[in-house]
């Protein structure tokens, strides 16, 4: 359960990150500007594509213990 609540922070997170990501480029008129916004949406989607594979795991474990148990 504790992986489940981490990752759904984790997804919050990342809602709120495209939300600004989407506010910014409406607002951001160069290419540096872009370019920042461009690294922290990479920099946000590795930390949920970790966030998605450990869940991944878990699950895979669990259900590994579930049948062994079954």
């Amino acid at each position: 359960m504790a992986m489940i609540d981490a990752v759904d922070g984790t997804a919050s997170s990342y809602t709120e990150s495209l939300t600004g990501a989407t506010q910014q480029l409406t607002l951001s008129k160069d290419c540096e500007g872009l370019r920042i916004i461009v690294e922290n949406l990479v920099a946000t989607t590795k930390v949920m594509e970790r966030a998605n594979q450990q869940l991944e795991e878990r699950l895979i474990a669990s259900k590994k213990e579930i049948n062994d148990f079954g």
